[in-house]
């Protein structure tokens, strides 16, 4: 009886030991699994490292590999991602002919000269978008168009489906337009490739992910890139300045923003490279 008595309390010190370990690891070990689920960069306070393929180059309309349709998949691609302190001095003001302004320059919806924004570490500038309605407004939607076949990654997209002032509203309407004005006295506005795009991501900010000091007029959802997702021709890379991170690709036939760019030096292939 004795013998009985002293196991019965053995199992139970067993019982009580386990439930104690399962108490402490558990959620420890659920905490780590959700954090890997989520993907490196989820957490506000760590630096995001997802976005493009090695085989995106700057300046080009390359694909990028990815495991399903969706988007989304542990296969994103690369892209250099910024950080908190990483301006002023990365970026410059531009006027009109590329004309460097100072910092305290106002937007020309303001009344003042400043167009444009020049990435000093890629050597892209980038349009600046406007507040007001016309060809430029920060709220126009568009398809993806492009009946290059040397650069649509063999599927066209759609022609005037979106939401926009001054064009037909597909992208490549929308960059004939702006070339056409020679917008900040330029004509080779293009679609900026995934890689170009996730480089204003802002890592320490969201809603929108970008430093609006630089860019701003900037809509917290997903900007068209002209990467073509290479599993699915139907689709291409969208950059969303919600969150910032790059793993979505949207339908040409879908409705997203545009933000022209325009290559000033070749910093930009240099610059690019793909975090490891």
């Amino acid at each position: 009886m004795e013998r009985l008595f002293k196991a019965v309390m053995f199992c139970m010190a067993i019982a009580v030991l386990g439930m104690v370990f399962y108490a402490v690891a558990w959620p420890v070990a659920g905490k780590e699994s959700a954090r890997h689920s989520r993907g490196a960069g989820d957490s506000i306070n760590e630096p995001r490292v997802d976005a493009v393929s090695e085989s995106v180059q700057a300046g080009q309309n390359n694909t990028v590999s990815q495991t399903s349709g969706t988007g989304s998949s542990n296969e994103k691609p690369r892209v250099m991602v910024r950080q908190g302190g990483d301006s002023p001095g990365s970026y410059t003001k531009l006027g009109h002919g590329g004309a460097e302004l100072p910092e305290t320059a106002d937007h020309i919806d303001d009344g003042g000269p400043w167009l444009m924004t020049r990435d000093n570490k890629t050597g892209l500038i980038w349009e600046v978008k406007s507040g007001l309605p016309g060809l430029r407004f920060k709220g126009n939607t568009y398809t993806w168009y492009d009946p290059d076949p040397d650069s649509n990654g063999g599927q066209s997209g759609t022609q005037n489906g979106g939401c926009c002032d001054g064009s037909s509203c597909d992208t490549g309407s929308f960059l004939q337009a702006v070339n056409k004005m020679e917008f900040g006295g330029f004509s080779d506005w293009r679609l900026p490739n995934v890689r170009e795009l996730g480089s204003l991501v802002n890592s320490e900010t969201y809603n929108p992910s970008i430093d609006t000091a630089w860019f701003p007029n900037t809509v917290p959802n997903g900007y068209w890139t002209s990467t073509t997702y290479v599993l699915d021709k139907d689709l291409a890379w969208v950059v969303p300045f919600y969150h910032g991170l790059v793993n979505y690709c949207g339908n040409k036939s879908g409705c997203f923003h545009v933000r022209a760019v325009r290559k000033e030096t070749g910093k930009a292939v240099a610059y690019m490279i793909p975090n490891k």
